[in-house]
């Protein structure tokens, strides 16, 4: 039986019928006619990925099939079974769209943190070279907050996608290497404004006591001089002592790179000898001709 054929024996019937029995038939194909135009409107934009659009006209479409009187529509059932189909459909596209947001998400903050990662890296390289300042100790300190700051910000993300929670443990541990690097760094500023200014400071006494031709003042330097060098040599101890690959860092002091290590033996060794007149080195042993004298 077709649709319109069964819609006009109902009609026929109703019109034989009771007035309220009419009502409801056409009540019934009104409403069903409803169901049908907000499921092609879901289905349209399930298309689209528009899973919020879609929940809502399904919603309109089991109101409209809800209504008693369209229990008397010959293709309830039919449109019951599509409204099943597109409530199931639903709530694949939901998932389907939370998986491209949160790659969309993991995407920028993987972009985002290999920004900041590359940011530390040249950070690192400037703040190796031997002219050791606050301001690149600085420099690297801040670079390494922003990629600490980015990892923090996407650490719920961590619990949803295994990938990108393994990219996380990657740039933290650069991130922990980072503070190692970052460490030595300090140090080796620190060292340059303390045991190393304290060096060129004694060498420089040192150099203008030999100058001095009045031996009060001269003797006064020597000991200001020596004061210094020991003070460079007892601090830079301490500082070697805190930090091992401090030894061997690169410091630049007045146009001469030297590393922590050596500027620390040179305070020790000049501090003793500074102010001392050198030691007269032994006149080697006349050698023998080896000829005889003749008688």
């Amino acid at each position: 039986m077709s649709r319109w054929l069964a819609i006009g024996l109902a009609l026929c019937l109703g019109a034989c019928g009771p007035k309220g029995l009419r009502a409801r038939l056409a009540n019934a194909e009104k409403r069903a006619v409803q169901a049908e135009a907000a499921l092609d409107e879901a289905e349209r934009r399930l298309d689209e990925m528009d899973a919020g659009g879609a929940e809502g006209k399904l919603r309109d479409a089991r109101s409209a099939l809800e209504d008693p009187d369209v229990g008397y529509y010959p293709e309830r059932e039919m449109i019951a079974d599509r409204l099943d189909a597109a409530e199931r459909r639903l709530e694949g596209v939901k998932k389907e769209k939370d998986r491209r947001e949160l790659e969309k998400k993991v995407a920028e903050r993987k972009k985002e943190i290999e920004f900041r990662m590359e940011e530390v890296k040249r950070a690192i390289e400037e703040a190796r070279a031997p002219e050791a300042t606050r301001s690149r100790a600085d420099g690297l300190k801040d670079a390494m907050e922003d990629l600490s700051g980015v990892l923090e910000d996407g650490k719920e993300l961590e619990g949803r996608h295994g990938a990108y929670a393994r990219f996380a443990l990657d740039a933290r541990r650069s991130l922990e290497q980072g503070r190692k690097e970052l460490s030595v760094v300090q140090a080796r500023v620190s060292f340059a404004g303390g045991p190393g200014a304290a060096y060129l400071e004694g060498r420089s006494l040192a150099q203008e006591a030999r100058g001095e031709k009045s031996k009060e003042r001269r003797g006064k330097l020597f000991g200001e001089a020596r004061a210094r060098l020991k003070s460079c040599a007892l601090d830079g101890k301490e500082m070697l002592a805190a930090e091992a690959k401090l030894a061997r860092s690169p410091i630049a002091l007045d146009g001469e790179v030297l590393s922590a290590g050596v500027i620390t033996s040179r305070c020790e060794s000049e501090a003793d000898s500074v102010g001392k007149p050198a030691a007269k080195k032994a006149r080697p042993a006349a050698k023998s001709s080896g000829k005889k004298k003749l008688r």
